[in-house]
């Protein structure tokens, strides 16, 4: 411990004398050998024959921006984390990370709580991350496949039920075989050439058995719904509503005239206005400019 104090103030000394030059640069060392490499809350995801020691600090503050930047990917854990905060067992795990995943047509940010039991097939795989406030039963919470809103929400734009349906639910748990068998097609239709690193590329390969995966937790969200609970069967091609223990169909009657929709009107209100005839703007006057003539 004392060789990484006398590091840290050789550091700091090395930044007094660079003040007001040019940007200081703070500089770790490797050591595979490192004793806390030991530890998996600090080896997981990382190469430790690549990556260099952390530098311990008791305090930091600062009135700038604390940045976390691209480029050295290695130095991140899984090349993608910028952000950790642990409990006070030192496994439980506060993260925040960038481009681990790719969906919806875009790279996905993303925050969670990891628990301390570090296995994706437990129920407390992941905690709750509370928004709002830090008061209990009130804001909002997210955990991984559930969310508790406490709060009333104020919807501004569409919401659209989950449409469910048979093949989006599993009874059973995804066996071994069966992943290794969804790992092994994913590798032959997900290109490693397609993606910048050996981490991205086995993100999206895993990605597809989290699909197979995700049904299973569909399938628990569905047997253990509470009264209230609403989505959109898509092989009933129906919304169901739980009352009183059991599903129900809610009566529904289409809309017969369409023109009473907003997005009808709209399309109206448009095209009324393409048809309006431009008005002709009249013609400003140039003012004359009167040039006299002065005698030399």
């Amino acid at each position: 411990m004392k060789k990484y104090v006398a590091l840290i103030s050789l550091l700091m000394a090395g930044a007094c004398f660079g003040a007001g030059k040019e940007a200081v640069k703070y500089e770790s060392f490797i050591n595979p050998d490192w004793e806390k490499w030991n530890i998996r809350s600090y080896n997981l995801g990382l190469d430790t024959s690549k990556v260099p020691v952390p530098m311990f600090f008791d305090s930091i503050a600062t009135e700038g921006t604390i940045m976390v930047r691209g480029g050295n990917i290695e130095r991140k854990r899984w090349g993608l984390h910028v952000f950790e905060g642990y409990d006070y067992t030192d496994r439980a795990r506060f993260t925040i990370l960038v481009n681990k995943h790719h969906e919806a047509g875009m790279p996905v940010g993303e925050l969670y709580y990891f628990g301390a039991v570090y296995s994706q097939n437990a129920d407390d795989a992941y905690y709750w991350v509370r928004v709002g406030s830090d008061v209990p039963y009130h804001s909002y919470m997210f955990s991984r496949d559930k969310a508790i809103f406490y709060g009333s929400v104020d919807m501004r734009g569409l919401l659209s039920l989950p449409g469910i349906g048979a093949e989006n639910a599993r009874a059973d748990e995804v066996s071994d075989k069966e992943k290794s068998k969804i790992l092994k097609a994913a590798r032959e239709k997900i290109k490693r050439g397609d993606f910048e690193t050996e981490s991205y590329h086995k993100h999206a390969v895993y990605g597809e058995f989290y699909k197979e995966f995700a049904k299973r937790a569909q399938y628990k969200n569905l047997r253990g719904a509470r009264d209230g609970a609403m989505y959109y069967n898509k092989d009933m091609n129906a919304v169901l509503v739980k009352i009183g223990g059991k599903w129900h169909k809610v009566l529904t009657e289409p809309v017969e005239d369409e023109s009473v929709l907003p997005e009808a009107k709209a399309e109206a209100r448009l095209s009324k206005e393409e048809k309006k005839p431009a008005e002709e703007k009249p013609q400003k006057k140039r003012a004359r400019r009167n040039v006299g003539w002065r005698a030399m």
